[in-house]
This record gives C-alpha cells, structure tokens and sequence, in this order.
C-alpha cells in the first residue's frame, strides 16, 4: 500500500519548470520535487518504488535540475537517476543525522520517515543550488532576460558553465534558426518524421557541446596565461634573492607551476582536437547515422559514459572491446534494442547470447571523435536490418527445436 502526499502549483503540469528532486530508495522507496523557489512540487513514497516510475511521475511535473541524497556516498539509484535525466547530483558532506532532517522537514506534510528523508534531501540540494539560483535571476533580471531563464538555469547548473556563457550559446541558437530560409510543405512534413527529428536533436546536441568546449578551452588559455605570470614573477624574484631557503622554496613553486603549465597546455591542445573532431562530424553529418562511443561493455564504462551520451531505445552504439562485457550492461541493453557496432570482433561467446544486435565496424567508412561517431545511415539501417533478421531466425529456430523436442 502507497503512501502519498500531493501538492501540485498552477494545477496543470509545466515542462519548462525546472525541479530539484530528493530520492529515498530502499524496499519503501520514496522521492520529493521542489521547484526552484523551494515549494513541494510532490510527495510520494511506495513500496518497490522503481526508477523507471520515479521518472515517469517526476517527468510529468517538470523537468529534473539536480538530484539530492541524504548520504555522503551517492546511492546507484541517484546516479541511475542523473544518467538518465541529465540531472546534476548533490550530496552532503557527511550523512544527514536523523535531528537534520527532522529540522529541515518541519512542518511538511510526510507521513512517513521515508517521505521525510527524501524531502530532507531535495532541502539540501536546494540550499546547496539556492546562492547560484538567485544570482542566475538577479543577472537575467539586470539583463531583461526573465524569459530565458528555465534555459539558463539548466546550462549552468547541468554544465557548469556561467550566465554569460549560456546565454551567447541561447542567443547563437536563436541567430542561426532566424537566419534559416524558409522550408517548403514537403521538407517540414520530413522534418517532422522521427528519424529526421532525432537526428536534427542530436546535430543541435552536438553542436551545443561544441560551443561549451570552445568556451572551456578559452577559460583554459586564460588560466594558462596566468600561471605563466606568477612563473615569470617567480622566476624573476628568484634570482633578486640568493638565500638558500628562500631559493628552494620558489624553486619549489617554480617547478609546481611549470608542471601545471604543461598539464594546462595538453588539456588546451586535447580540448581544441575535441572541438575540431566535433565540427568535422557536423560538417559531415547530411546523410549519416550518428553513433555514441563506449571503449567497452563493462558496467562501470557503461554507466559513467551513460551520464554524457543520454543513451536511448534504438540508438547506435560504436564499441572499441565488446567483448569486455558485464551481465548488467548486456541486459540494459537488450532492453533497449540498441544496435552494437563492433571495432573488435565480437567472440563467439558474446555472439552465443540472444537478443543483442551485433554488426562489424570495419564495414563502414567512420569519422568520430571522443564521445561520437558518425557512418552511412543507410549502410548502417541494412545492416540493422539483417541482425534483426539473424535474431528472429534464431528465435524461431529454437522454437521449432524445442516443439520437437516435446
């Protein structure tokens, strides 16, 4: 039997309302969702609460900003939970005591000490994000920009990049689609079609990750140039002064600086490769199938990669060592018919396991980058086509066998 408290703002459900949720998992499951200026959203806590019906109901509110935990060690649902909605997870410093939550839920309506954990961690996120929030209004405010600020808010906080930041990217979005010519009947008919409306999201993905990585490499020059100063104004003091302790110390200083000056520069040359990379696949990218890249199957390289490529029912996945593989990774899969494309060939135990779609990479002309690949979607459908077709035949070859058998 669920226990549940209610309270829904503005009575109809609102997509562009951003919430900050709080997750309590355990065999009484519960979640809590605030919106941004603190107010309960909605209560719910029920027995095998799962994560597939959290974000269900969460999703239906609004639109998740950040998840919170009463527990210094992220639980995995918190992070399935991120992986899955893009939100940004917070956790407390040390675990919440029990006379915490009791204050920061005073007077809430929860009818359970599972409603009250999970709201107490939705609380903590709040208070966590709040100086951010505020100072995200106040400049939108300043800049007449209130209209903005669901997008805003969600670039800064998911990303980490800053206000000014977020809205060059909002306001190069909104240039390039004014600038468009417009369509006929018949290219907006296309345009509509699921295949081209979810390879126009991931274009404008990719493209959105494309400007963040501009504007990290530009953070990234900047703080290389002021550490080369204090090296410069190290380096100079250094040799005004001849006493031997002093001189080891900014000898010391000198090498420490030098070697972050390296780590910066390959960081500066690694992040421009990855923004080239990335504007080649988008120059490319008329008459191709986007794939998202994974080094292998384990669970651990699958749920951290999981948490930046949003990966999907149907998508293409470009695989480096398929047949490193983890039980839970094959059944997440499996789950959602995704097509796996092999760089290695896949081994015979991992073709023996029904139900995974499995192609040879070295078919496809390919261009990529770190996080994407992309290949001829039409090659890439036929071949679709033909594991799906190799899976059925498989399937009805073990039925009949088995109808003989009995």
């Amino acid at each position: 039997m669920s226990c549940e408290t209610l309270k829904i703002g503005g009575g109809k459900t609102d997509k562009k309302r951003l919430l900050i949720i709080g997750i309590d998992p355990g065999t009484t499951s519960s979640y809590a969702a605030l919106d941004t200026e603190g107010k309960i959203v909605r209560i719910r806590s029920a027995k095998e609460l799962d994560l597939k019906t959290i974000i269900a109901e969460v999703t239906e509110q609004g639109t998740p900003l950040a998840v919170g935990t009463d527990r210094k060690n992220c639980p995995a649902i918190i992070q399935q939970f991120s992986a899955k909605t893009g939100a940004r997870i917070i956790t407390p410093e040390e675990d919440l005591a029990v006379h915490e939550k009791i204050q920061l839920t005073k007077g809430a309506e929860c009818r359970n000490s599972h409603e009250k954990d999970a709201l107490a961690s939705a609380i903590t996120a709040m208070k966590e994000l709040e100086p951010l929030l505020k100072k995200i209004g106040r400049t939108l405010e300043k800049r007449q920009k209130t209209g903005l600020k669901p997008e805003v808010t969600s670039l800064v906080v998911k990303s980490g990049i800053s206000i000014s930041s977020a809205l060059e990217i909002l306001a190069r979005e909104d240039r390039k689609e004014a600038g468009q010519p417009a369509r006929t009947t018949a290219e907006t008919a296309e345009q509509r079609s699921p295949d081209t409306e979810k390879l126009m999201q991931q274009v404008k993905q990719l493209e959105r990750e494309k400007r963040i990585l501009r504007i990290n490499n530009l953070k990234l020059i900047k703080a290389l140039n002021r550490a080369k100063a204090k090296y410069r104004r190290l380096a100079n003091s250094s040799k005004e002064n001849k006493e031997d302790k002093t001189e080891s110390f900014r000898q010391s200083a000198i090498a420490s600086l030098n070697d972050k000056i390296m780590k910066m520069e390959r960081a500066i040359h690694e992040t421009g490769e990855e923004a080239l990379a990335a504007h080649s696949i988008l120059a490319n990218l008329n008459g191709k199938a986007v794939m998202k890249k994974l080094d292998n199957l384990g669970w651990e390289e699958y749920r951290a990669k999981n948490r930046m490529l949003n990966i999907r029912e149907g998508d293409t996945i470009l695989v480096n060592n398929p047949n490193e593989f983890s039980e839970r990774t094959l059944n997440e899969i499996k789950g959602k018919m995704l097509l796996i494309c092999c760089k290695q060939p896949a081994s015979r135990e991992l073709m023996q396991i029904p139900g995974l779609l499995l192609i040879d990479a070295s078919r496809f002309s390919i261009i990529q980058n770190r996080l994407f690949a992309a290949a001829d979607k039409t090659e890439i459908d036929i071949e679709r086509a033909r594991a799906g077709e190799n899976i059925l035949a498989s399937i009805i070859s073990e039925y009949r066998a088995e109808r003989l058998k009995q």
